[in-house]
């Protein structure tokens, strides 16, 4: 199981660096459109996490079966965090503009944000791997993508 582990993690961390060397170069963190605040990073970094995520619990299930929601929950939160916290490492030192008080502020709130989030997802997949039911998996998905539509229009702009 612990193979299985470094391997996401490492995955997760390599992804994220190389679409961290392509922001760099070719600044894709502009907004898509003007209604809804969304990024072309956003998206790939959102949609490449869930594919590792997904990825490792279809691996752990095929080992070990008997893994239950709240172990594969943390197990995706750790991958996560650890993944995150490299990158967000390297992220900071693209910012030469900010001095180090406004690094370690983007960095604490990034990792936190982004292991919160690691953490949500996790907690949806493992629900859709472990129980199959779909209907409230779904119900889940909304309500997380309406709270981070509140979350951005009235906590992130104020």
């Amino acid at each position: 199981m612990s193979k299985i582990i470094i391997q996401s993690t490492l995955l997760l961390l390599t992804g994220l660096l190389i679409v961290l060397f392509i922001d760099y170069n070719f600044n894709i963190h502009e907004n898509i459109s003007s209604v809804f605040q969304v990024k072309p990073l956003g998206i790939i970094i959102l949609t490449y996490t869930i594919s590792i995520l997904v990825w490792t619990f279809k691996k752990l299930k095929l080992k070990q079966p008997e893994i239950n929601l709240i172990r594969y929950t943390v197990l995706g939160t750790i991958i996560v965090f650890i993944s995150e916290a490299v990158y967000q490492l390297a992220r900071q030192l693209t910012f030469t503009e900010l001095d180090s008080d406004a690094r370690i502020k983007m960095y604490i709130s990034s990792l936190s944000g982004m292991t919160l989030f690691g953490m949500i997802i996790s907690f949806i997949i493992s629900h859709q791997l472990k129980t199959r039911n779909s209907t409230r998996t779904v119900l889940f998905v909304i309500i997380f993508m309406f709270s981070c539509y509140i979350i951005q229009k009235y906590w992130m702009n104020s």
